[in-house]
């Protein structure tokens, strides 16, 4: 099984340690299997898109637009 090290900042480092009865290792590869199938259903929904680069550009700006608009600012 491959191995992988985390750097942690030092508020996270000191509940890791205090928290030693839980299973680090454990959490962070369910942690890492659930951003997995995240992706997974990404790829899969934007396998079949017809989208491209400046599409999703276009729409991103869209959907910053009109939740700047909603909270009253202004692009």
């Amino acid at each position: 099984m491959p191995t992988i090290t985390l750097d942690l900042d030092d508020e996270t480092a000191q509940w890791v340690e205090i928290h030693s009865e839980i299973s680090w290792s454990e959490v962070a590869r369910e942690a890492i299997k659930r951003k997995i199938r995240e992706l997974q259903a990404l790829d899969a929904a934007f396998a079949e898109s017809d989208l491209d680069e400046e599409d999703i550009e276009r729409l991103t700006l869209e959907a910053k637009q009109r939740l700047l608009d909603e909270l009253g600012g202004t692009a």
